[in-house]
């Protein structure tokens, strides 16, 4: 994907991570998996069956800010804000039975990645 591809929003940015984790047997990508009356972007189940070692599994949500006109118009109050929203969905989304079941052992990962046009401003753990 180019450049341009990426300033469409959030659903370029999560066809491409899609694509490009499941090029690994590892785990099992889905996206826009429905858990706890949600739809997490992306959701890597790892693949016990095979790996039985696999320590993580994880859960993905993308945010998307499109670009304001200048840069100053992005503050910090506007990404805490979307943050906050993306935690508390991956907090919901992990208190689903059947998906607890498929990760088994392992640790769970909750992951945010929030993205404004093609750039990476802030990814962390929750």
């Amino acid at each position: 994907m180019g450049i341009r591809d990426l300033i469409t929003g959030e659903k370029a940015i999560q066809a491409f991570l899609n694509v490009y984790l499941g090029l690994s047997d590892l785990y099992l990508v889905s996206s826009e998996k429905e858990l706890k009356k949600g739809y997490a972007d992306l959701v890597l189940e790892p693949f016990l069956v095979q790996y039985p070692q696999l320590k993580y599994s994880y859960l993905i949500e993308i945010k998307y800010i499109k670009p304001p006109a200048k840069k100053k118009e992005l503050t910090p109050e506007n990404i805490k804000e979307v943050k906050e929203k993306a935690e508390a969905q991956l907090n919901r989304y992990c208190l689903d039975d059947k998906f607890k079941k498929a990760i088994g052992h392992t640790t769970l990962k909750k992951l945010v990645l929030l993205f404004s046009g093609c750039r990476l401003i802030s990814h962390g753990e929750v």
